[in-house]
C-alpha cells in the first residue's frame, strides 16, 4: 500500500471537497492521512494539540505511523498546505511532494508575520 498525506489549505480541504479526492483514489492501494491546521496559520505553528511546529509534526507522524510498512509515502498540499506538503514530504523521505496553488516559503512567512 501507499500512503498519501494530504495537507489541507486554509479552507480545510484539498481545493475540492475531500469526498471528491477520495473517490478518485484507489482505496485498495492508498491509505490517506488528512492534515489540517485549525489555527489557519498555514502550519507554521504546527498542528494545535498535536505538535507545535512542522519538525515536531514529522516526528509525531514517524512515531504514530509505521511509515516503513508503506511501499511509498507521498505528500500533497493545496494553497496554505502547499509549503507544509513540501516540508513534511522532505522530512519524512516521501517519494513525491506536490503543491497545488501553494505559496512559496517567502510569501508564507510574510503572511505569518502579518498574523503575529
Amino acid at each position: 500500500r501507499d500512503l498519501l498525506i494530504g495537507c489541507c489549505g486554509i479552507a480545510d480541504r484539498l481545493q475540492v471537497p475531500i469526498a471528491a479526492v477520495l473517490q478518485h483514489l484507489d482505496g485498495a492501494r492508498f491509505d490517506v492521512l488528512l492534515l489540517r491546521d485549525p489555527s489557519k496559520r498555514i502550519y507554521l505553528r504546527g498542528i494545535p494539540d498535536y505538535a507545535p511546529d512542522l519538525g515536531q509534526v514529522a516526528e509525531r507522524l514517524r512515531r504514530d505511523l509505521d511509515l516503513a510498512a508503506y511501499r511509498s509515502v507521498r505528500a500533497f498540499g493545496t494553497s496554505g498546505g502547499g509549503w507544509a506538503s513540501f516540508t513534511l514530504g522532505t522530512m519524512l523521505g516521501a517519494e513525491r511532494a506536490i503543491s497545488m496553488s501553494g505559496r512559496p516559503p517567502a510569501a508564507t512567512f510574510r503572511l505569518a508575520r502579518m498574523w503575529e
